[in-house]
This record gives C-alpha cells, sequence and structure tokens, in this order.
C-alpha cells in the first residue's frame, strides 16, 4: 500500500483528521496561495502576474498524479474565483477562507452521498 492510500485510509476512519483537512488545509492554502502572492510579495509581483502564478501553482499542487492532468482546469478555475473573491473583497483573506471551507465541505457530503 502507498504512502497516500494509508493517509486515505486513515482519515476514513478519523473524524478528527476529516475536520483538520476540511477547515485547517483551506486556512494554510489561502495563506500560501493569496496572502503571500498578494500581499507579501506585492512590491515584487504585479497582480496580473500574482494572480497567474498563484492559480497555476494552486491547481498543479493539487494533482495526484499526471494522469489527473485534466482535473488541473477545474482546480485553476476555483483558485481563479477564490483569488477574485479575495480581490474584491479589497483583500480580506477571510472571504478566499470561507469560500475555501464551504467548497471543501460541500466536496465531503457529496463524496459521503455517493457512497451511500
Amino acid at each position: 500500500m502507498g504512502r497516500g492510500a494509508r493517509r486515505i485510509d486513515v482519515t476514513r476512519r478519523s473524524p478528527r483528521l476529516r475536520r483538520h483537512r476540511r477547515c485547517h488545509s483551506p486556512v494554510v492554502e489561502e495563506l500560501v496561495f493569496r496572502e503571500i502572492p498578494f500581499a507579501r510579495l506585492r512590491h515584487v509581483l504585479s497582480t496580473r502576474v500574482a494572480f497567474a502564478l498563484s492559480c497555476l501553482v494552486f491547481g498543479v499542487i493539487h494533482l495526484r498524479g499526471l494522469d489527473e492532468w485534466p482535473l488541473a482546469i477545474l482546480y485553476i478555475g476555483f483558485s481563479a474565483a477564490l483569488a477574485t473573491a479575495y480581490l474584491l473583497s479589497k483583500r480580506n483573506l477571510l472571504v478566499s477562507i470561507t469560500a475555501h471551507v464551504l467548497w471543501n465541505g460541500t466536496g465531503l457530503v457529496s463524496l459521503v452521498f455517493m457512497a451511500a
């Protein structure tokens, strides 16, 4: 069994880890993909470059293998929506974090209903 498969199995059995992945991961990801490129690197990157770069990296980093590359379009689009929400809210990180948590929660609920 590969390392990733073990992690999924542990997550499936542990409600605490499911909550962690659903709530804490979006906070960390929004800090990395919104706060750093748009706020911390503002003097180095233009907003357009930061937007494109953060969306592209977000999309690629969520892929588990090369066979999933078509999913990058979904992830890049979702990242663009989060980045747009962040910028339209006058760079309020809480807006994109909330949207990200809701998105992950919706995905989890969908998986639960599909598995039942």
